[in-house]
């Protein structure tokens, strides 16, 4: 009884699953996830999405930041050296 509802009025009755329905996860989201985790993985926290859901998308973001976090901050560096070195050149 305890995932239904029942409700009855005058001699009419309707039960109604009380199963929480989670919003499936569309695949432009996904695309999103897999491509940018750090901004879409965010989306799952609304509203209507599962746990499962949720906890896969910020734990691949995760990884994804450990694995490029390393390769951000060696391009940090390598770009300023290449606008300095434009810049030497056009003098």
């Amino acid at each position: 009884m305890g995932n239904r509802i029942t409700i009855k009025v005058d001699d009419a009755e309707i039960s109604v699953n009380k199963r929480n329905q989670h919003r499936q996860i569309s695949s432009s989201l996904l695309v999103g996830i897999i491509l940018l985790p750090y901004v879409f993985s965010w989306f799952t926290l609304h509203k209507g999405y599962s746990t499962t859901a949720r906890v896969l998308s910020l734990i691949y973001m995760t990884l994804a930041l450990i694995i490029s976090g390393p390769l951000l901050i060696l391009t940090i560096p390598l770009s300023l050296l290449g606008i300095i070195c434009a810049m030497i050149s056009n003098n």
